[in-house]
């Protein structure tokens, strides 16, 4: 006969295996790397906008320098969103059984994976509204689709399908495809921005807070399930 589940040593087996220095090591990546690296790219990608602006418009071919900026972004919104995760694990593991009495370390706990919930919308929707409200941002990790698809669309109409003869180009039709490089340049950046500044401020909240987000009651009893 098998023993029965222990229900306490389950979640103390997670909090053993899954401990606070795995959070603590995606924060100090984030402060020592991840929003370095972020900022680096919000001034070349406002570099390549301004630059942009000096070129002749054209149709031709899609900028690749935009194209790649787009992926940069993208790439660096998978890093962050995996991090995210890993941190929500740690915290997520160590809220204690529900009480009426609970007091300001499971709120504290609760306010930080709402951050943390704001930071992936950002990410993902494009949003960072949250529990707490929040501004709808430019645009998310997808961006690279959206980009292709609408400068795909004008170029159709600047270049044609091939079958009907060719007609003079308006100058507004190749502004178009210019103004549009330029915005989705744009809208990255202001996005990198915002994603920069949600990190910097959990950076904050988690170095100020991180033993109540790991004892939440301040319980002497580190290794009990509380």
């Amino acid at each position: 006969m098998s023993a029965p589940v222990k229900r306490g040593a389950m979640a103390q087996k997670l909090r053993d295996t899954y401990t606070e220095d795995l959070s603590l090591a995606q924060v100090h990546q984030w402060s020592e790397h991840s929003t370095q690296e972020l900022d680096q790219f919000i001034t070349e990608v406002s570099k390549a906008r301004q630059e942009l602006g000096k070129q002749p418009a054209g149709a031709a071919a899609t900028p690749t320098a935009v194209l790649q900026l787009l992926q940069r972004y993208q790439q660096l919104g998978k890093s962050v969103f995996e991090a995210v995760e890993q941190i929500r694990l740690v915290i997520a593991i160590r809220i204690p059984e529900r009480k009426e009495e609970d007091n300001l370390g499971v709120a504290v706990q609760f306010a930080v994976l709402g951050s943390l919930d704001t930071i992936q919308n950002a990410l993902v929707k494009g949003s960072s509204e949250g529990k707490e409200g929040g501004a709808s941002l430019p645009c998310g990790v997808f961006v690279a689709r959206e980009y292709l698809k609408e400068r795909g669309a004008v170029e159709e109409k600047v270049l044609g399908d091939g079958k009907e003869e060719k007609k003079k180009v308006p100058p507004s039709a190749l502004l178009e495809l210019q103004q549009i490089d330029t915005d989705y340049l744009l809208r990255v950046e202001m996005a990198a921005l915002h994603v920069s500044v949600l990190l910097k401020a959990f950076i904050n909240s988690y170095a100020l807070n991180w033993k109540k987000l790991i004892d939440p009651r301040n319980s002497s009893r580190d290794r009990m399930v509380a």
